[in-house]
């Protein structure tokens, strides 16, 4: 039998093993001293060439390259690459405020790509759906295949990216920010959050001819300026050949998307089913639809999203494309071509129309004339009064993108917000309005 000091012996070995398996280091564009990573007087001038397994690598504000992150898995274990910010930044030792990515952006001059599985990278800083670029602690400079995920000799998994802004390259050229390859093994997964993008013709490319993307999250990102041309035909979320299945969609920002395929499109192979809840889609047009299919249906569920101001002009439908044959519930769109697409096999109702042509007719719709939004050219799209009832769903879907319950008052409202009475609760687009 041991004794207690041999015990307590035993738990002080215990606790330094595991303390000893992850570890943080420091990276400071321009630092001095020993360079050896321990701290923000000694930081990294760069990220190191050998990554390690567990551990988090601390960012601070300035210049940096990208590179292919292709350290070995190690069972689940993750590497974190992260900005820095006042509150969270691993040591005091030799730290300096100035040094955050809240007052120096962490800007990247070329892309990053992820060969292997478990990998964290985050800006850390950028507050829901802003379009202030300066507000996200990682920029990319205007560069093609920002972020690419992919192995092309065996499946990958459990990558994030998240508080990036990054605006597209110039040129009539297909301009891919979040993208797989197109002989990639299968990529499950991933994670896509809290990023601002501008002027990308394809934001989320997912594709490999056959080949399963399994479990994708698309949520809290701003996605504006949709490129598309008469060479280039963008989409904002695409599979493209590859079969994305159970992803998710909610609560971005849409806007600005001109003519094109469509904003969330199965493309070129069998996909879904795809869950897109609590978005906003705003001046948008979509050759075939906003929520599309094109050769294969879009399955799944399109529930409580707001659509304003969207139209296509090729009559395949508007706010719901062709080849559709998701659940179609609690949904609220305005001042647009309401028609839905050909070929719709899906099912509808509960959903709200205000101002809108080609208006279909819902047993528990409801229509009206004027703007149901507190502010629609400031883009605050809170309702300023409680909507007719949709109908209730369950988790994930009762919460709205500010944490508030759906039907919480009885009254479970259709758009992206639930009605709140005393309108007290500030929403995300307040950060819209700031450029």
């Amino acid at each position: 039998m041991k004794t207690i000091t041999q015990l307590a012996m035993l738990t002080v070995l215990l606790f330094a093993a595991e303390t000893a398996i992850a570890a943080n280091y420091f990276i400071r564009a321009g630092a001095a001293g020993s360079n050896n990573g321990n701290d923000w007087t000694n930081a990294y001038t760069s990220l190191p060439s050998t990554l390690v397994r567990g551990d988090t690598y601390y960012i601070a504000g300035g210049s940096y390259s990208g590179r292919t992150f292709n350290t070995p898995a190690s069972g689940t274990s993750v590497i974190t690459i992260k900005g820095a910010t006042i509150a969270d930044h691993g040591t005091d030792t030799g730290w300096s405020a100035t040094y955050s990515v809240e007052n120096t952006q962490a800007t990247w001059t070329s892309g990053i790509t992820f060969n292997t599985s478990y990998w964290i990278f985050d800006g850390s800083v950028g507050p829901n759906w802003s379009k202030t670029t300066s507000q996200y602690g990682f920029k990319f400079n205007p560069v093609n295949y920002v972020a690419r995920v992919y192995n092309l000799s065996s499946a990958i998994s459990d990558v994030k990216i998240s508080h990036i802004t990054a605006t597209a390259p110039t040129g009539d050229v297909e301009k891919f920010f979040l993208s797989t390859d197109n002989e990639t093994k299968s990529v499950n997964n991933v994670t896509f959050s809290y990023c601002l993008l501008n002027g990308w013709s394809n934001a989320v490319w997912a594709t490999s001819d056959g080949l399963l993307m399994n479990n994708w999250l698309v949520e809290y990102n701003v996605i504006l300026n949709g490129y598309s041309s008469a060479a280039v035909h963008g989409e904002d979320i695409n599979n493209n050949y590859g079969h994305l299945d159970n992803l998710t969609v909610r609560y971005n920002w849409f806007e600005g998307r001109i003519p094109s395929t469509g904003s969330i499109v199965v493309l070129n192979g069998p996909a879904g089913p795809y869950y897109i809840y609590g978005n906003v889609f705003k001046n948008m047009k979509g050759g075939d639809g906003i929520i599309t299919g094109v050769h294969y249906p879009l399955s799944g569920a399109i529930y409580n999203n707001t659509f304003v101001n969207v139209d296509n002009g090729y009559g395949n439908g508007a706010w719901i494309g062709h080849d559709v044959s998701a659940k179609v519930y609690n949904n609220i769109i305005y001042n647009s071509v309401a028609g839905i697409g050909a070929n719709f096999t899906g099912t509808k109702d509960y959903n709200a129309y205000f101002a809108t042509t080609n208006t279909p007719t819902e047993a528990n719709g409801q229509t009206g004339t004027g703007s149901p939004f507190v502010n629609e050219p400031g883009n605050d799209m809170r309702l300023s009064k409680a909507s007719n009832a949709g109908t209730t769903f369950s988790v994930p879907y009762n919460i709205d993108i500010v944490k508030n319950t759906r039907g919480g008052d009885g009254t479970w409202d259709r758009g992206a917000f639930e009605f709140v009475s005393n309108n007290l609760v500030m929403s995300p687009p307040q950060n819209l309005r700031t450029q």
